[in-house]
């Protein structure tokens, strides 16, 4: 092969190398390598719209906030502290809400996690809302044992709803057991379930 030949290939390359170079860094500018499998690597589309009010409405209601994606871009409408019986901060109560959604939810965070000494051993998050249609108060529960530091309950459609949240950590400490509650609500709406 020419000198000429081998110049007229590499040119090629030349003019090949920076287009590939740039499809390559807009390839891993939108994907992050996770093991052997491409993740994309943008904000999760809410699957999910409210439609309604309570239990069997459907939309977004009863459903996980960080799964439908609703929780991305959130926002905590009010917060409370969580003390135990002795006065000790064990954690906090968050009442949040998705403009994308227009749902809210309840997050709770515990400040005990697992040591020597003490160990979370329950925690609960409720989200609470006066239901306009039935009158009724209705609920979001969501109890566990495990030893996470953030929990929250499932979401309930609530653009103009009064909603409360209460979170409850329990932990055990040398064999003593120690616990406490916190309540926020947003009572712009009308009347409050407690």
């Amino acid at each position: 092969m020419s000198l000429l030949q081998t110049l007229a290939k590499r040119k090629h390359l030349l003019f090949a190398l920076p287009v590939l170079v740039l499809i390559l860094g807009l390839t891993f500018t939108t994907y992050n390598v996770k093991g052997f499998s491409f993740v994309k690597n943008t904000a999760l589309a809410a699957t999910c719209s409210g439609v309604g009010y309570g239990l069997t409405s459907g939309g977004c209601n009863g459903t996980d906030p960080a799964a439908t994606g609703c929780a991305d871009n959130a926002s905590t409408v009010i917060s409370n502290d969580i003390y135990d019986q002795t006065g000790s901060l064990i954690g906090l109560v968050e009442l949040r809400w998705s403009n994308t959604c227009s749902t809210n939810w309840t997050r709770g965070s515990q400040y005990i996690g697992c040591g020597s000494f003490n160990c979370i051993q329950n925690w609960m998050a409720t989200l609470w809302w006066h239901n306009p249609k039935t009158g009724a108060c209705e609920d979001w529960n969501y109890p566990g044992s495990a030893n996470v530091t953030t929990f929250w309950s499932n979401q309930e459609y609530a653009p103009v709803l009064n909603v409360e949240s209460e979170a409850y950590v329990q932990y055990n400490s040398n064999g003593d057991n120690y616990y406490g509650t916190g309540y926020v609500a947003n009572s712009n709406f009308g009347s409050l379930c407690f």
